[in-house]
């Protein structure tokens, strides 16, 4: 599930403590055709994300998960997946409890490859699915527009 592990992955490299995040999987299916050797599968699932007593921002964790899908999982709305949803609880001392459901898509094919673990007709396969690391993601920057000038002028 490599949507799960990449989102779970940029969270943790964008500020939030590992030990206060939990993600999973759940309500998942497979879908096959006749033809499964040669096109593989997709698995459908909805990923989980939470957070608990962390000292975040909500409207940033809302920007690096939002950026994060418009990079890795672009065109969601043709894949005609639900909107991600979200939870966020106020705690004391400027921490929150916040959480994500997003429902991912991947599709899942043989691919040939010496170190494969299947063997279909005599050919090493591994699966490959659709997830794919962009050569750059980028860093998202905060500005204080009162107190950083950004050289914006009438």
């Amino acid at each position: 599930m490599d949507f799960l592990q990449g989102l779970t992955d940029h969270l943790i490299k964008n500020g939030v403590p590992p030990e206060r995040l939990e993600s999973w999987a759940e309500d998942g299916e497979l879908t096959t055709t006749m033809t499964f050797k040669e096109d593989g599968f997709e698995r459908t699932y909805i990923a989980n994300f939470e957070m608990s007593s962390v000292r975040m921002d909500p409207n940033v964790l809302d920007a690096l998960v939002l950026s994060w899908l418009q990079i890795y999982d672009p065109g969601r709305d043709g894949k005609k997946l639900d909107k991600p949803q979200f939870f966020c609880q106020p705690l004391d001392g400027g921490k929150y409890d916040i959480g994500y459901k997003i429902q991912f898509k991947e599709t899942c094919k043989f691919v040939p490859s010496e170190t494969g673990k299947w063997d279909i007709g005599g050919v090493k396969m591994s699966i490959e699915t659709n997830y794919k690391e962009p050569e750059s993601f980028g860093e998202l920057l905060e500005f204080d527009a009162v107190t950083q000038d950004t050289e914006l002028t009438n």
